[in-house]
């Protein structure tokens, strides 16, 4: 079971630490993110999707799950007042179908903004995508990453934190194994 251990640190120094340990890693960080769940609403989605209020709830939900369940983190939490939006709206920029465009959606100020996905595994991904830049995690290098720039080598049909992905994710949170 992971779990986070608070740091009260206001230092933003990165240390990496690999232990092996009972089969485990553990990373160690000093900073103070990632301490308090998430809340969020889904609002606003725009009819050119064809998505009902539950499809995109459920959207976000198995989003919400890639991450949780492979941090063993509770991290977000569906809330009517919640503080994060989560909107679908077009934005009259368009993506190639490949993702190599990436202007389907993006996190800015408190907002998640869906502008355009392809099918429900892609919506899925995108949503994977911009919440972990919510929880401060930056675009990785691995092609078959969600936090990749470029989704286009994202395999869609398994949609899995891959370890550039937790790597980064640690780098902004810590992750520990108790």
């Amino acid at each position: 079971m992971w779990e986070r251990i608070n740091n009260s640190s206001n230092i933003q120094i990165f240390l990496v630490f690999v232990l092996l340990f009972g089969g485990g890693i553990f990373w160690y960080t000093q900073k103070d993110t990632c301490e308090e769940v998430i809340t969020y609403r889904v609002e606003g989605i725009d009819p050119k999707f064809n998505l009902t209020q539950e499809e995109a709830e459920r959207a976000v939900d198995r989003a919400v799950a890639i991450w949780e369940s492979e941090l063993v983190l509770d991290l977000f939490q569906q809330d009517p007042s919640g503080e994060l939006l989560i909107t679908f709206k077009d934005n009259g920029i368009g993506a190639t179908q490949d993702g190599t465009e990436f202007d389907k959606g993006d996190y800015f100020e408190g907002t998640v903004s869906i502008y355009q996905f392809f099918g429900k595994n892609d919506l899925v991904l995108l949503l994977a995508h911009e919440l972990g830049h919510v929880l401060g995690v930056e675009h990785v290098d691995d092609p078959s990453a969600i936090m990749t720039a470029v989704l286009s080598g994202v395999d869609r049909g398994n949609l899995v934190l891959r370890e550039a992905d937790k790597t980064a994710f640690a780098r902004v949170c810590g992750i520990y194994k108790k």
